[in-house]
């Protein structure tokens, strides 16, 4: 499975992406689960042999982390452009695309 989150520029992107990407590391036994950026949109993959309730509950704890993770640059002040005038991450919580 294939996710994709689009936000409006890359140092956005890229703090959620490093919010997340521990939990890369704590992925199932025999699932893989890789996150990066690439301009201002996070891209993960979640692969491997495990049950469809295994891989959605990866996803569903994945996007819960990419929502605190966006929450958090809120209340930093993000939101407001009062960190390098920067634009926030959506307040549109985006249906992942998947490909």
């Amino acid at each position: 499975m294939r996710i994709v989150l689009r936000y409006g520029d890359e140092r956005t992107a890229r703090a959620v992406a490093e919010a997340v990407s521990p939990d890369n590391l704590e992925a199932p036994q025999g699932l893989r689960v890789e996150t990066w950026v690439r301009g201002g949109e996070v891209f993960t993959v979640i692969e491997g042999g495990r049950p469809l309730e295994t891989i959605v509950s990866t996803v569903e704890d994945l996007l819960s982390c990419v929502q605190a993770a966006e929450r958090a640059l809120n209340v930093l002040g993000w939101a407001r452009g009062e960190k390098d005038k920067s634009p926030a991450p959506s307040n549109k919580t985006q249906s992942p695309e998947m490909w």
